[in-house]
């Protein structure tokens, strides 16, 4: 795993005073060193906050950049990031948040973090609830899910799910993917034991309370290297079931630092073609204390192009994106129907891989 030595990494309870103490004091440079009696010290120490805006990126997990996946974290890691927008006058800074996509919409909507890291089922809520936020560039344009069975189960392909338990996480993707699965593989719904207790999932599939749960794919494959079960069902070989991570922006902060939004997409590319050309150097990077780089390499290595990293907003991408909003407002998880072409603007990638 890479050493993140040059991000300042949050934890959570820095993050609630951060938060405590508002956007202006918490994400912007203080010009007032300037004022340092001793006129060079002055100079050398504020040079750097001065001449560098500070963008507020936020993520999942607790500790900052790490909570970062896919491409973005290896544009952090490798230091891509810092290095784009350090050219465009900017630095980063990272927030992590426990709860993920919907502590992410809560800091957007605060005006908290200006760059978001999620997936595109939060970013449809906040679209669905006018807060104000696009996505500008894709991190993983399939973000993949997975039917996980217990050893002791009995399931051998996701067509034996009926007169079984299985957890399934209501109100989210993969709920969605449940039904996709269910549909497919003509299943009776009624006759599936739905058990919406995912932070418990991998206790009740080890106490044989579970059978099988619909699971984030490299979750999925952890498990399965635990020796738990094994993935008998995932959508590497069906995108039309699978979501993304976006890099999604406040609307107004984009409009106003257009530059640092062309920096992140330039970043994000440089991290697609890193892992294009050494797909080994690339799951090192993304790995970490709790996920190793030979599960990455189970997760990604169904197509090492990692064309999935490329930063672009394609058509073929919101079509996809168009039955997961359209799902979520027939299941009344958003309040009003969202054309998702208005959740995303590709002009910055555009610019970005233009220059």
């Amino acid at each position: 795993m890479k050493n993140y030595s040059f991000i300042r990494k949050i934890t959570v309870a820095v993050l609630t005073a951060a938060l405590a103490c508002g956007a202006t004091a918490c994400g912007e440079a203080d010009s007032s060193q300037s004022s340092v009696t001793n006129e060079d010290s002055a100079v050398n120490n504020s040079s750097e906050s001065a001449e560098l805006k500070v963008v507020r990126i936020g993520c999942g997990g607790n500790n900052g950049a790490e909570g970062l996946s896919e491409s973005a974290a290896i544009a952090a890691n490798e230091g891509y990031f810092e290095e784009e927008l350090n050219k465009a006058g900017y630095t980063a800074e990272y927030f992590g948040f426990a709860q993920a996509g919907p502590a992410i919409n809560e800091a957007f909507a605060a005006e908290e973090i200006d760059v978001g890291f999620y997936a595109d089922f939060p970013l449809f809520t906040a679209v669905s609830n006018d807060v104000g936020v696009v996505g500008f560039a894709l991190a993983n344009s399939e973000q993949n899910y997975a039917v996980f069975a217990s050893s002791t189960s009995g399931i051998e392909s996701a067509g034996d799910l009926e007169g079984k338990q299985v957890v399934v996480g209501a109100g989210t993707i993969l709920q969605k993917y449940f039904i996709d699965v269910v549909n497919e593989y003509s299943l009776n719904i009624d006759n599936i034991g739905q058990i919406n207790a995912l932070q418990d999932a991998q206790t009740l599939i080890a106490s044989g309370d579970a059978d099988a749960i619909i699971y984030n794919n490299l979750a999925a494959i952890r498990l399965e290297n635990a020796g738990l079960g094994s993935v008998v069902e995932d959508t590497t070989d069906k995108p039309q079931y699978s979501s993304a991570v976006v890099a999604a922006g406040r609307s107004e902060w984009l409009r106003e630092n257009e530059e640092a939004a062309i920096a992140i997409v330039k970043a994000l590319d440089r991290a697609q073609k890193f892992a294009e050309n050494d797909p080994e150097a690339a799951y090192e990077t993304m790995s970490s204390d709790s996920t190793p780089a030979t599960v990455f390499q189970q997760t990604y290595s169904y197509d090492e192009s990692f064309g999935y990293f490329k930063p672009e907003i394609t058509d073929e991408y919101l079509t996809r994106a168009q039955t997961i909003a359209d799902f979520m407002f027939e299941n009344s998880l958003i309040k009003k129907e969202i054309d998702v072409n208005g959740a995303f603007d590709n002009s910055y990638v555009e610019k970005a891989l233009a220059e």
